[in-house]
């Protein structure tokens, strides 16, 4: 792969992460105009408190589902029309994660936090093999690693 075709393909990702804020930002923004709307009674609310909280389109596919995740924090799946989950937002083990998906539920780039704090992209190929990694390391320089098309490193960069 050359290195514009990998420049190609970072400014892809930077585009479905573009959209995958947006999707966040109209949410969230749903989330408050129902929350600033009337209730029964003539009252407004001030908080809106559920358990789980879901946003289904007209035929009551899912949407969007804010709930907990398996290791008990938050969490927000945005799904496709076709019901698979194309971003997640939330929490994994103690540590903060966003995985976009492509159409088939399979992840192609994942953002969260490298080993010693610094931050972490991944970039997985359609065997669902990270083949790039770009963080910053334990010494807070950064670090772009390159893998073959089965996950296993090849070629690596690093600030000296």
């Amino acid at each position: 792969m050359t290195i514009e075709e990998r420049i190609t393909r970072l400014e892809k990702t930077n585009r479905v992460w573009k959209l995958a804020s947006t999707g966040l930002a109209l949410a969230m923004l749903a989330i408050i105009v129902t929350s600033c709307g009337q209730i029964s009674g003539g009252g407004t609310s001030e908080i809106i408190r559920t358990k789980r909280l879901e946003i289904v389109n007209n035929l009551g596919k899912s949407l969007i589902v804010l709930d907990e995740t398996k290791t008990g924090g938050g969490g927000m799946g945005i799904d496709n029309s076709q019901g698979k989950q194309v971003v997640f937002l939330g929490e994994v083990e103690g540590v903060g994660i966003m995985s976009v998906f492509n159409s088939h539920g399979k992840p192609f780039v994942a953002l969260t936090e490298a080993e010693g704090g610094g931050g972490l992209m991944e970039i997985y190929n359609s065997l669902e093999k990270s083949v790039v990694t770009i963080q910053a390391d334990k010494t807070n320089k950064g670090l772009v690693a390159v893998s073959d098309q089965n996950g296993i490193l090849k070629n690596a960069l690093s600030a000296h």
